[in-house]
């Protein structure tokens, strides 16, 4: 799938996501569906988005990867603006204060390999972009 067809697609999960009140779509390619919630770094308003994740602890594993563009996804530099903090809603509803590490050294290659074995297109989008595609754990805090 090219860029657009990937955008389109995940345009179509969060209407199914949203309109299920999270509970279709839970799961894609073997992948653990959460949304992403935070404040927008501009607006201030509540912003989302859908992500694909695996299990970390407690918590999710994810990657700001952004289709492998030369720019950090939105969503990421929203969580960095609200000092790593955000909020994760997974199947079935279910919501999570969470804070967020941003994984380096032999943690992030270790997650990055996990990723790419759960999810060969991240290997792609590497290719795509001369950033280092960050690799976060989104892990649960108290309300």
């Amino acid at each position: 799938m090219d860029d657009a067809q990937i955008t389109a697609f995940w345009k179509h999960h969060k209407q199914v996501w949203e309109s299920s009140n999270a509970t279709e779509m839970t799961n894609m390619g073997g992948m653990d569906t959460i949304e992403v919630i935070v404040p927008g770094r501009i607006s201030g308003e509540q912003r989302s988005v859908l992500l694909s994740s695996l299990p970390a602890d407690d918590g999710w594993l994810v990657t700001a990867s952004n289709i492998g563009r030369d720019v950090h996804p939105n969503w990421w530099l929203n969580l960095k603006a609200n000092g790593l903090r955000g909020e994760v809603r997974a199947a079935n509803d279910r919501r999570t204060p969470v804070e967020v590490i941003e994984l380096q050294g032999d943690a992030r290659e270790e997650a990055w390999d996990r990723l790419t074995a759960a999810q060969e297109s991240y290997k792609e989008y590497e290719t795509k972009t001369t950033r280092v595609i960050p690799v976060l754990e989104l892990r649960p805090v108290a309300g």
